[in-house]
C-alpha cells in the first residue's frame, strides 16, 4: 500500500515537471494593419496618409508594392536573460517595392502587427520587453530603413507597462544619428493570464543617386521574457519516502529469491 502511494506521489512530480517545460499553450490571433504616414526631414512621422487598412497581399497601397508582410510567434524556456523564464518571440518580415521610380522618400509606410491572447504558464509574474529592428539589403539605390517599437497589451485594462524606445536599422546605412538596432529592455512588474504583443513598424527610404530602387523592408523583433516562480522544496518527509523508493524495490526482488 505505501508503495502504491510512493508512486502515485513519484508521477504527480514527474507530471508537474513536464508541465513546467511544455511550450506556453495559447489561441493568439494576429491581425495587420498598414497605412501610409507622412515624414519630416528627420523622418519621423508628422501626419497620416488616408485611412488605415488590413494587410492583404498581393496588392498595391499608395507608392508601395506590398510583397509580404510575415509575422512569426514562437514561445518556450530559456535562461533568458539571468534566470529561467517563460518567453515569447514575435518576428515580423516586411517586403515592400516602389511602385514607380517617382518614389517620395518623404512618405512611410506604417505597419502595426498585434498578436492578442497569449497565455503566460503563471499569471502575475514579472517579466522583461526587447525589441530590435534589422534592415533588409535589397535596395540598389538610396538607403533602406526599418523602424520598430513595441508595447505590451492587457486584454481588460489596455496597454501594459511601458513601451520600447524605437529601435532603427538602415541599409547600406548609417542610421540616423543617436538611433540603434537595439532597445534597453523595459520591466515589466507583472504580465497577467492575457497578454498581447504590437509592434509599430515604419518602412521608409532615403533617395539615392537614381532615387529609391529596389526592396525596402526588413525584419522586427520583439521578445518577452517572463519569470517562473521560485520552486517550493519538497516536505522533508516526502523526500525521504522518495529517495526509499529504490530500496523498497530491492527488499520486494530480495524477498522473492529467499521464497525461491
Amino acid at each position: 500500500m505505501i508503495l502504491r502511494q510512493l508512486r502515485w506521489v513519484t508521477a504527480s512530480l514527474l507530471a508537474a515537471a513536464a508541465l513546467l517545460a511544455a511550450p506556453a499553450r495559447s489561441d493568439a490571433a494576429t491581425t495587420i494593419m498598414i497605412q501610409q504616414v507622412q515624414l519630416d526631414a528627420s523622418g519621423a512621422v508628422v501626419g497620416t496618409i488616408g485611412a488605415s487598412a488590413a494587410y492583404t497581399t498581393p496588392t498595391m497601397f499608395g507608392q508601395f508594392a506590398l510583397n509580404s508582410i510575415s509575422p512569426n510567434l514562437v514561445s518556450g524556456v530559456s535562461g533568458f536573460p539571468t534566470g529561467p523564464s517563460r518567453f515569447f518571440s514575435l518576428t515580423t518580415t516586411v517586403n515592400v517595392s516602389p511602385t514607380s521610380a517617382a518614389f517620395d522618400p518623404s512618405i512611410g509606410l506604417q505597419v502595426v502587427v498585434t498578436v492578442d491572447g497569449l497565455q503566460p504558464l503563471f499569471d502575475n509574474q514579472p517579466g522583461r520587453l526587447n525589441n530590435n529592428a534589422g534592415a533588409s539589403s535589397g535596395l540598389e539605390s538610396g538607403n533602406n530603413l526599418i523602424s520598430n517599437q513595441s508595447q505590451l497589451l492587457d486584454g481588460a485594462a489596455g496597454n501594459l507597462g511601458a513601451a520600447s524606445t524605437t529601435a532603427v536599422d538602415a541599409r547600406p546605412g548609417p542610421a540616423p544619428v543617436g538611433t540603434a538596432s537595439t532597445s534597453p529592455a523595459v520591466a515589466i512588474m507583472s504580465i497577467p493570464g492575457l497578454f498581447g504583443i504590437q509592434q509599430t513598424i515604419l518602412v521608409r527610404a532615403e533617395a539615392g543617386a537614381t532615387g529609391v530602387v529596389g526592396t525596402l523592408g526588413g525584419t522586427a523583433s520583439t521578445t518577452v521574457g517572463i519569470d517562473t516562480p521560485a520552486a517550493v522544496p519538497a516536505p522533508a518527509g516526502l523526500v525521504l519516502a522518495l529517495a526509499a523508493v529504490p530500496v523498497l524495490g530491492l527488499r520486494r526482488v530480495l524477498r522473492r529469491k529467499t521464497a525461491v
